[in-house]
């Protein structure tokens, strides 16, 4: 990465993997400045991944899937900032399995697994709104 300040080269001094938002913190120095500053990184999955619905292959798009996970997160007193934390879940597990496509079925299952050891509640809404069976 390139320094903010002098767009130099950089160096990482500390990282550490975030478990709760599943992103990397990092300490950065520039090579040449010396400045020093921070990132936090989190894999972006619109447009990265394909997802197959039956015969046709789409985009992966971020944006429905957490709109389902907060429609499930609703009844709870922070359902956007549950609803991001639900997401970047899913979206590990589902990078964990190294498959070059994604079926809907396994986003729905997998979210609907994270959701039941979050909250039950919000599984049995989840599970419901997408009519599948475990």
């Amino acid at each position: 990465m390139n320094c903010p300040y002098c767009n130099s080269e950089s160096k990482v001094s500390n990282s550490r993997h975030q478990k709760r938002s599943n992103s990397v913190w990092r300490r950065r120095e520039c090579l040449t400045c010396h400045a020093i500053w921070t990132t936090n990184e989190r894999l972006q999955g619109s447009g990265t991944f394909k997802v197959s619905n039956g015969d046709f292959l789409v985009d992966f798009r971020a944006e429905l899937l957490l709109i389902s996970l907060y429609e499930a997160l609703r009844h709870r007193k922070t359902p956007a900032i549950d609803a991001q934390y639900i997401y970047g879940t899913v979206l590990e597990k589902l990078q964990r399995t190294n498959l070059p496509v994604f079926p809907t079925i396994l986003i729905a299952e997998s979210s609907y697994n994270v959701l039941k050891n979050y909250d039950k509640l919000a599984a049995d809404l989840y599970k419901t709104l997408h009519q599948f069976t475990d």
